[in-house]
């Protein structure tokens, strides 16, 4: 692939002989067509590509809460290129073409502001959940004014539900209604926070899984 400033009549975007252009994240260029193989995928290359379906269709629900979550600006990389890169190399494994979600080792944002940790999940009736969270001593980078950000996955119900901004970090707790039909079910938690700007956010931290009532 190559990039360029001006074609012989300014950029292009399609099929042109063997080359193709296009323009991404305001990058005009160019690439050869990819040639036809007729030999079937390996296992791995399966793998791999059922990995990369498999993620996309995971995280795409979420795609404005992933580009909040990733705010760092890398060139050539959108946040959702950096989510979908750790989540099939550290958190997706497989045996042969099947693959398997590691809930715990997934990420939904990454940052310098430090990390609060789980005190406690308390489920009621109706699928109101009580979340709980020990703060560090404050600093520049662990600030009460935070805001939290709470991620839930229904594995079951294939679903995402999330709440932006729900709770300042020195509130210290938060109380959410999931929706009624998840009672029952195993639901997913993780955290993370941002500033009141939201230009720094904390790594997300996995709290556990926990069944609602």
């Amino acid at each position: 692939m190559a990039r360029y400033n001006y074609g012989i009549n300014g950029p292009f975007s399609g099929k042109c002989g063997t080359v193709v252009g296009a323009s991404w994240n305001g990058i005009n260029y160019m690439r050869s067509l990819p040639e036809l193989s007729s030999a079937p995928a390996t296992i791995a290359q399966q793998a791999q590509r059922n990995k990369i379906s498999a993620g996309s269709s995971l995280l795409k629900p979420i795609a404005a809460l992933i580009k909040l979550g990733f705010p760092t600006k890398v060139k050539g990389k959108t946040a959702m290129n950096i989510a979908m890169s750790y989540l099939t190399k550290y958190a997706m494994s497989h045996v042969g073409k099947d693959v398997t979600l590691h809930y715990d080792k997934m990420i939904f944002s990454e940052g310098i502001l430090l990390p609060s940790h789980l005190e406690e999940i308390v489920t009621f009736d109706d699928a109101l959940v009580q979340v709980k969270w020990n703060n560090s001593p404050e600093t520049v980078l662990n600030q009460c004014s935070d805001k939290a950000m709470v991620i839930l996955y229904n594995p079951e119900k294939e679903d995402f539900v999330h709440f932006e901004h729900i709770a300042d970090r020195g509130d210290q707790e938060v109380l959410l209604q999931l929706p009624k039909d998840f009672s029952g079910d195993t639901v997913h938690c993780w955290v993370f926070f941002t500033n009141s700007d939201g230009s720094r956010v904390s790594s997300s931290n996995y709290f556990e899984a926990f069944t609602l009532a």
